[in-house]
């Protein structure tokens, strides 16, 4: 029952940011934030996807710079809203690069997936994370736009 919540919940954010992207008027915000040395450092991965992924700096906040959020952010952010505990942004990675990008990034963060709520399709991703400081379950949804663009949903919630 949670799992229908939570991917109704994801279609519906999704779905309004999705929306936002898509409008001329939005404006595009590109940050250069992950050192490539540091995606060059990283150990080799067997799965490809993941060795495309850039990787997520030593400090998971550094990449958060000039964005009002502590979560980690790519490099490419574009149409970035929100803060505190949610944020809402595109991102030119692929379902298969935020993927990777972002459980490496939280696991940094020493924060644990909770396997059995994970959902990943052809479009769309749902990930959850136990472990965080202030004791809420972290959630990161993500869906591909089908322009090149995938958006991104990270937030806090009590599950």
């Amino acid at each position: 029952m949670k799992r229908a919540w939570i991917l109704g919940l994801l279609f519906a954010t999704l779905l309004f940011a999705a929306t936002a992207c898509g409008s001329s008027e939005a404006a595009s915000t590109t940050e250069s934030a992950v050192d490539p040395s540091t995606a060059a450092d990283s150990a080799p991965s067997p799965n490809a996807a993941e060795e495309a992924a850039p990787a997520p700096s030593e400090d998971p906040n550094a990449s958060a710079a000039g964005y009002d959020t502590n979560f980690p952010l790519p490099a490419d952010v574009q149409n970035f809203s929100g803060g505190g505990e949610e944020i809402n942004f595109g991102t030119s990675l692929t379902l298969e690069e935020a993927i990777s990008f972002y459980r490496q990034a939280f696991e940094q963060m020493g924060l644990t997936e909770r396997a059995s709520l994970t959902s990943i399709t052809e479009n769309s991703f749902s990930l959850v994370f136990d472990g965080s400081e202030n004791g809420k379950t972290l959630v990161i949804q993500g869906i591909d736009l089908g322009n090149g663009t995938t958006n991104i949903n990270i937030r806090f919630e009590d599950i």
